[in-house]
C-alpha cells in the first residue's frame, strides 16, 4: 500500500529516518489474494505514478516489483521488498530499496541512496550524492558531482565517473573506478581492482587486505596494503609530467608491471633504467623521463618489473612469460582485448570500442568517452555508455543500460530491461517480448519505443513516445508517467495489414484515476498520465516498418 498522512511527523523506514510528512492522499489496499489479485495491485501501484509532486513526498512501495518516480522536491522513498525501481527526480532525496534486486536513480540533487539487501544497481546523477549498496553484489555509479559510494558486504562495482569521488569497496572482491577527478579509492577486505581513472589529476589508491589489483596512471599514489599485491602502470600515453607513487612495496609478494604503447614496447627494456635515491627509494625512468618512484625495504630490481602493451591488466589471462636476459627485464606479449568482462571488471577508457558479451555471462561494462558499440550476452548485464554516442545492446537477460551522456541508441532485447538515456537526445527501446521494461529518457528530446507493459517516462525535453501494438492487443498495457501535451507526442504503431481497420477500432477513455486509457479492440494499450485529458486527436498512428 503507498500511504501518505496530513499529519506532520516522522516516519522510519527500514532504519532511514524520514523527515516530516506532509500530503494527504489515501490509495486503494493493494490486494494479494491470489495470483491475479497481484497483477492488479501492480497495475494500480503503476498507475499511481502522477501521486507524486513537486513538493517533497514520502513513497512507500509493497512487497511486490513497484515502480516509483518522486519527480521533483525533497522526496523520501522506500521501496520494501521485491525488486523496485525507484528515481529521485530533482532535489535532494533519501531512497531506500529495501529486500530484492533494486534500481536507484537519484538524478539531479545531493541524494542518500541505499540498496539494501539483493543486488542493487545506483546511480547518483548529478550533485553531491552518497550511495551505499549494503548488502549483496551492487554496483554504484556516482556520475556527476562529489560523490561517495560504499559498497558495503560482497563483490561490487564502483564507478565515480566525474567529479572528486570516494569510493569505499569494503567487505568482498570489488572493482572500484574513480573516473575523471581527483579520487579516493579504498578497496577495504577481499582481492579488489582499484583503478583511479584514465586523467592526469593525483588519486589515492588504497587497495587494503587481499590480493589485490591497482592500475595507476600520471600522478597517482598507490598503497596496497595487507596481501600479494599487483601495481600496474599505464604509461602507454607517454612520459609523465608527474610519476606515480608507490608506497608499500615488497619485493617478497608484489608486483610491479608497466603498461606501455607499441612503440615503447619494441624498445622498452633498452629504455628503462632504475635508480636510486638517498632516501632509499628507488625511480624508474622510461626514455629518460621519470614515470614511478616506489618505496620499499630493499631497492628495486628490474627483474621486480614485468613490461606489456596491454590495454586492460588481467592477470589470470595473461600467461607465457617471456624471460629478457638483457637488462633481466621481463616482457609479455601483447593481450588480445576482452570479449566478455566478469561483473567485477570493468574496461578502461578508450575512444572507440566494439564489445560482445559472451553467452551467459553477467556482463560489467563501463566506457567513459567516446562512441562506444557495446553488447551484452545471456546474463544480467549492466553497460555504462559514458560520454559520446554510445549504442547499447543488453541481448537477452535482464539488464541495466546507462547511455550518460551524449545522444544514445539503447536497446534492452528481451528480459525485464531498466533503460536510462541520461543526458542528450536518446532512442531507448525496451525489446520485442512481452515482459516489463523501464524506460527513462532523462534530460533532452527523445525517442521512447514500448511494448506491452513496458513504462515509460521522457524526463526534461520534448520527447516522442512509440507504442508498437502491431501485434495486437497487449495482455498487459503499457504506462506513460509524465505525458506533457505542450511539447510530447505519442505514437501507436499498427500493423500495416489492419491499419485502416485498426484506426476505426481505437479509442481514448479516462480512467477512474484520471489516467487517458488508449483502447485498441477494446482492450487497453496504453494509460496515460498527463495534466488534461487526452483525446484521439492528441495520438498519431503509423504503420509498422514504415
Amino acid at each position: 500500500m503507498i500511504f501518505f498522512t496530513g499529519m506532520v511527523g516522522l516516519l522510519m523506514l527500514g532504519g532511514l529516518m524520514m523527515g516530516p510528512i506532509d500530503a494527504d492522499v489515501d490509495l486503494t489496499d493493494l490486494e494479494e489474494d491470489d495470483a491475479a489479485a497481484e497483477d492488479e495491485a501492480q497495475e494500480e501501484l503503476l498507475a499511481s505514478q502522477n501521486l507524486a509532486t513537486p513538493a517533497s513526498d514520502v513513497l512507500s512501495g509493497t512487497d511486490l516489483d513497484d515502480v516509483i518516480d518522486a519527480m521533483n522536491g525533497d522526496d523520501q522513498v522506500n521501496g520494501y521488498a521485491g525488486d523496485d525501481l525507484l528515481s529521485g527526480g530533482s532535489g535532494d532525496d533519501q531512497m531506500l530499496g529495501g529486500d530484492g534486486n533494486d534500481t536507484l536513480l537519484g538524478e539531479r540533487g545531493n541524494d542518500d541512496l541505499h540498496g539494501g539487501f539483493g543486488d542493487d544497481q545506483i546511480q547518483g546523477g548529478d550533485d553531491a550524492d552518497k550511495l551505499w549498496g549494503h548488502m549483496g553484489n551492487d554496483t554504484l555509479s556516482g556520475n556527476n558531482g562529489d560523490d561517495t559510494l560504499n559498497g558495503g558486504a560482497g563483490a561490487d562495482n564502483l564507478l565515480g565517473n566525474d567529479g572528486d569521488d570516494g569510493l569505499h569497496g569494503n567487505d568482498g572482491n570489488d572493482s572500484l573506478n574513480g573516473g575523471a577527478g581527483e579520487d579516493v579509492l579504498f578497496g577495504g577486505n577481499g582481492d579488489d581492482h582499484v583503478e583511479g581513472g584514465s586523467d592526469t589529476v593525483r588519486d589515492f589508491l588504497n587497495g587494503g587486505q587481499g590480493d589485490d589489483l591497482l592500475i595507476a596512471q600520471e600522478a597517482d599514489v598507490l598503497t596496497g596494503g595487507e596481501g600479494s599485491d599487483t601495481y600496474a602502470i599505464d604509461a602507454s600515453a607517454g612520459a609523465f609530467d608527474q610519476s606515480v607513487q608507490i608506497i608499500d612495496f615488497n619485493a617478497n609478494e608484489d608486483q610491479i608491471e608497466i603498461m606501455l604503447n607499441e612503440e615503447d614496447y619494441e624498445q622498452g627494456q633498452k629504455n628503462i633504467r632504475i635508480e636510486t635515491n638517498d632516501d632509499g627509494s628507488s625511480v624508474v625512468y622510461l626514455n629518460n623521463e621519470e614515470v614511478l618512484v616506489v618505496n620499499s625495504e630493499t631497492p628495486l630490481l628490474q627483474k621486480d618489473i614485468v613490461l606489456t602493451t596491454a590495454s586492460y591488466v588481467d592477470l589470470t589471462a595473461l600467461e607465457d612469460t617471456d624471460e629478457i636476459t638483457e637488462g633481466d627485464v621481463q616482457q609479455k606479449p601483447q593481450k588480445t582485448r576482452m570479449v566478455a568482462i566478469p561483473s567485477t571488471e570493468s574496461l578502461p577508457d578508450t575512444d572507440l570500442d566494439d564489445l560482445s558479451g559472451a553467452p551467459e555471462i553477467d556482463d560489467q561494462v563501463n566506457e567513459y568517452a567516446g562512441s562506444d558499440h557495446l553488447t551484452g550476452s545471456a546474463g544480467e548485464d549492466h553497460m555504462d555508455g559514458g560520454a559520446g554516442e554510445d549504442t547499447l545492446l543488453g541481448g537477452r537477460g535482464d539488464d541495466g543500460l546507462y547511455g550518460n551522456d551524449g545522444n544514445d541508441h539503447l536497446d534492452g532485447g528481451s528480459g525485464e530491461d531498466v533503460l536510462f538515456g541520461g543526458n542528450g537526445n536518446d532512442h531507448l527501446e525496451g525489446g520485442s517480448d512481452d515482459v516489463r521494461d523501464f524506460l527513462k529518457g532523462g534530460r533532452g528530446d527523445d525517442l521512447l519505443i514500448a511494448q506491452e507493459a513496458d513504462v515509460l517516462t521522457g524526463g526534461d525535453g520534448s520527447d516522442t513516445f512509440s507504442i508498437d501494438a502491431s501485434a495486437g492487443a497487449f495482455d498487459k498495457s503499457a504506462q506513460i508517467i509524465d505525458f506533457n501535451e505542450n511539447e510530447d507526442q505519442i505514437e501507436i504503431i499498427l500493423d500495416e495489414t489492419n491499419f485502416d481497420q485498426g484506426l476505426k477500432n481505437i479509442r481514448v477513455e479516462p480512467n477512474e484515476i484520471g489516467q487517458s486509457v488508449v483502447y485498441l479492440n477494446n482492450e487497453a494499450i496504453v494509460a496515460i498520465n498527463s495534466e488534461t485529458p487526452l483525446s484521439l486527436a492528441d495520438i498519431g498512428f503509423s504503420k509498422a516498418n514504415t
